[in-house]
């Protein structure tokens, strides 16, 4: 994959389709902790077919993650305000935790460091 980094000052306008998580990674949850390294990510539960995540590390200002599970059989909840690290946590709509129990159940997260430094929710479609 390239490995090529686009800054644009000012406004941008795209025309068309825009395609994020073309290259999606499987990123497996460890010890409730997930690591973002790409906009779209197929989550993998640590062992066994349930997991949770608490925190998300790696997040940068403007950051977006759309998650989803990596397989049809797995269940991954999201926790709501649960990391050990204020910076990492999941501040998630109504307080409220968000169990995706199959790959097209998917949560979209934006990260934001100034404040209350967190990944908030966007929006989550549960389509189980």
């Amino acid at each position: 994959a390239p490995a090529h980094t686009l800054s644009v000052a000012g406004d941008a306008y795209l025309d068309g389709m825009t395609r994020f998580g073309r290259n999606a990674s499987n990123t497996t949850i460890s010890s409730g902790i997930l690591t973002a390294t790409h906009t779209v990510v197929r989550v993998v539960p640590e062992s066994s077919t349930a997991d949770d995540v608490d925190e998300i590390t790696a997040g940068e200002d403007g950051d977006f993650l759309i998650l989803s599970n990596a397989s049809n059989t797995d269940t991954i909840t999201y926790k709501h305000n649960n990391a050990s690290t204020a910076a990492n946590r999941l501040r998630l709509a109504g307080g409220a935790d968000f169990a995706a129990v199959n790959r097209y159940d998917y949560i979209m997260l934006i990260y934001r460091s100034s404040g209350h430094a967190a990944w908030f929710e966007v929006s989550r479609s549960d389509n189980g």
